[in-house]
């Protein structure tokens, strides 16, 4: 019941974003809050940069609003791309690959590695769009902040193999 709870709350904010463009989004499902993860074990699996990615291996989402909608909401106010990293201001959502909630990230800033195998992705009711680079992702992303719209990254093996911002 949880996960149906869970995977519904996500449809009905992205339903609601894409409708509205401008109204909140739908509240995130109920869940302690944990703290930002250990990252001592991370530096084997940093790039050649020396940059480490701060979040253990994972799915993690967050949505782009200067603040939280609500008590419970997770939000990014502030990123910044560098070209071996994304540095993001943000509480974040973990997810697994069925969509329930393995927890949820405190706010803070947290840095993920990017490489050359890094993809940029965007997506809503036009189907999902892949971008070549983080130079054309970062242009797409330029004036999206407080937007509304879920920010999603995926980190392998220390390194965000897929960054995605979702209507």
């Amino acid at each position: 019941m949880k996960k149906l709870f869970a995977i519904l709350c996500i449809i009905a904010m992205m339903f609601a974003i894409c409708a509205c463009g401008d109204s909140e989004p739908a509240p995130a499902p109920a869940s302690d809050q944990t703290p930002a993860a250990d990252t001592s074990d991370y530096a084997a699996q940093a790039p050649a940069t020396g940059v480490k990615t701060d979040l253990e291996d994972g799915f993690y989402m967050t949505v782009l609003n200067d603040s939280p909608q609500s008590e419970d909401d997770y939000y990014a106010n502030g990123i910044e791309f560098r070209e071996d990293r994304i540095i993001l201001e943000a509480s974040f959502v973990k997810l697994n690959d069925d969509w329930e909630e393995l927890g949820r990230i405190e706010h803070g800033i947290y840095t993920f590695a990017v490489n050359e195998n890094t993809e940029y992705r965007t997506g809503g009711s036009d189907g999902v769009r892949g971008y070549s680079t983080q130079t054309e992702f970062q242009e797409f992303m330029s004036d999206l902040m407080n937007s509304g719209l879920g920010f999603e990254i995926k980190v392998e093996n220390g390194i965000a193999e897929e960054v995605g911002v979702y209507s």
